[in-house]
């Protein structure tokens, strides 16, 4: 269907396939007969289960019919959309106004019910790439039609140190290529099939190729943790990963992260620059500040208490005096305090400049995940300036 591989980032918003539209569809729920697996919907409405048959053979019965409610009629709705055939809601419901659209198109394409054909058909109309988005930690499950020089492409925004898994079905016929934002292809993980380590923030581009002949598959893509891990301490823009260990993000509480954040260093606050407030200041009681090999911390309790802010200069040496090493703490990209001007906004061009009350000139990287500010002092930064600080939260 002359599908392209370019695209834009995409936040983790939001759960239904996204085409704003509107529909008036009924909610009356059925069983459909024809796709391959047996699977539960994961649309947010009631719940059904449908069987249905795969790569059915020319003229074959249809694989929707109105009041079903499930994954493949957000296909056909998706594609009636992608189409030009009308105005819908890909919400998986087939009510009056799918139903008049799908009549439409199908004329027009030269059918007479929503088969195999049909189905394969509506794909090779759309050259359009399909984004979907995830609500929570559900798996997603999501129909199409792959043809031979014409794959299905889905558009997949994905977290750093995260892991991407999908489940086809049929198993013989199609392959999966999972792209990044620069449209290279990702190794699978060595022992687990269609499932790949996530190690940037961004947009990914999930290829379904037909090997033969059309066929149509059954998708159930989920996002887990990573297994394989990607790093052992990254600055993100919610907080810290220790290891292999839970995120010290913010709003984490606080009981236990300060542990993690000690035993991974390998000592508690040493004399000199390193301080630890505790919670017992007169002043202010419920907060507490740890500054520690580079690392400043900002704690909000003491009961439950949570941290609130992390701000990285370059760390000095270990719990044995020997220096940290260059670029000890980045973010996922691989910018921390050290790396230049020019280096950030080659990684981040979207970054906003500013200025803040104390004339520290600053750069903002905003996303869904929160946000990150890079300091470069007080004198305007050139090209070569290098980023003295690295923050959750940006000064006023």
């Amino acid at each position: 269907m002359g599908r392209r591989l370019g695209k834009s980032l995409m936040l983790l918003t939001g759960f239904v396939l996204v085409v704003a539209a509107c529909s008036d569809d009924t909610a009356e729920t059925t069983t459909t007969t024809p796709i391959p697996v047996e699977t539960t919907t994961t649309l947010p409405v009631e719940t059904t289960t449908s069987t249905t048959t795969t790569t059915l053979p020319p003229g074959g019965p249809p694989l929707i019919a109105e009041g079903d409610r499930n994954e493949t009629v957000a296909a056909f709705q998706w594609l009636l959309v992608c189409g030009g055939h009308g105005t819908l809601t890909p919400d998986g419901n087939f009510g009056p106004t799918t139903g008049t659209v799908l009549t439409s198109a199908l004329a027009a394409l030269g059918f007479t019910a929503p088969d195999e054909d049909a189905f394969a058909a509506l794909s090779r109309d759309c050259a359009d790439d399909r984004p979907i988005t995830f609500e929570g930690d559900d798996p997603l499950i999501v129909v199409g039609n792959a043809a031979p020089g014409d794959p299905e492409i889905y558009t997949i925004p994905l977290e750093f140190d995260t892991a991407l898994i999908v489940a086809v079905a049929p198993l013989d016929g199609v392959s999966l290529t999972l792209l990044d934002a620069a449209d290279t292809p990702l190794e699978p993980q060595a022992d687990t099939p269609n499932t790949w380590s996530i190690a940037t923030t961004g947009a990914f581009s999930l290829v379904v190729t037909a090997d033969l002949v059309p066929t149509t598959f059954t998708m159930t893509i989920e996002v887990g943790e990573d297994a394989e891990g990607v790093a052992d301490w990254l600055i993100t823009t919610t907080g810290i990963t220790y290891k292999d260990t839970p995120k010290l993000a913010i709003g984490g509480a606080s009981p236990g992260i300060i542990d993690k954040i000690f035993e991974y260093l390998g000592h508690g606050v040493r004399g000199g620059e390193e301080f630890d407030t505790g919670w017992d200041s007169p002043s202010q009681p419920d907060v507490r500040g740890i500054s520690i090999e580079g690392f400043r911390f900002l704690f909000f309790g003491p009961e439950p208490g949570h941290l609130a802010r992390i701000r990285v200069l370059a760390p000095t040496t270990d719990a044995d005096g020997n220096p940290r090493p260059a670029f000890y703490v980045t973010t996922p990209e691989g910018i921390g305090p050290g790396h230049t001007k020019a280096e950030l906004l080659t990684i981040y061009p979207g970054v906003t400049s500013g200025k803040n009350s104390d004339g520290e000139y600053f750069y903002r990287l905003t996303n869904s995940r929160g946000e990150l500010c890079f300091y470069f002092g007080t004198t305007q930064p050139t090209d070569t300036s290098p980023i003295l600080e690295l923050s959750t939260m940006c000064r006023a």
